[in-house]
């Protein structure tokens, strides 16, 4: 959730999960951020909270990392259908308040949509198969 602050080019930007868990964070890439952010517990219920103050139009991948003693749960934000797919694999995705899509990112129906092709070339190196896609 984004919600812009009036007086600035900022937006605060507001991190929720409801659930039972030891502990809560956001595992992220924004710097000048504690990397994970921890979220807080509201006090008698289970429901935690993070927010940060961010450039208005910022575009924030991230996901959730839910603690249960001494196991870490690495979660999709449940309750956010903003999902992008990366070499780092599935991310919940924040979009702030201004946010705009790039020209670049915009499908552009008359472009043929490419193809994944699953190759092998032999690695003398690895002295094995290197499979590439």
């Amino acid at each position: 959730m984004s919600q812009p602050d009036a007086a600035t080019s900022r937006a605060v930007c507001t991190f929720v999960w409801r659930g039972h868990a030891s502990d809560v964070a956001v595992q992220h890439a924004i710097r000048g951020f504690p990397q994970p952010l921890r979220m807080r517990r509201a006090r008698g219920a289970d429901l935690w909270r993070a927010s940060i103050d961010v450039p208005r139009g910022s575009r924030i991948e991230y996901r959730l990392l839910i603690r249960h003693g001494g196991h870490v749960e690495n979660v999709l934000d449940p309750e956010n259908p903003r999902i992008a797919t990366g070499p780092a694999g599935e991310m919940s995705v924040l979009l702030a308040d201004g946010y705009e899509t790039p020209v670049w990112a915009e499908r552009i129906d008359s472009v043929p949509r490419g193809e994944l092709v699953d190759v092998q070339i032999p690695s003398a190196a690895l002295t094995a198969d290197a499979h590439v896609t």
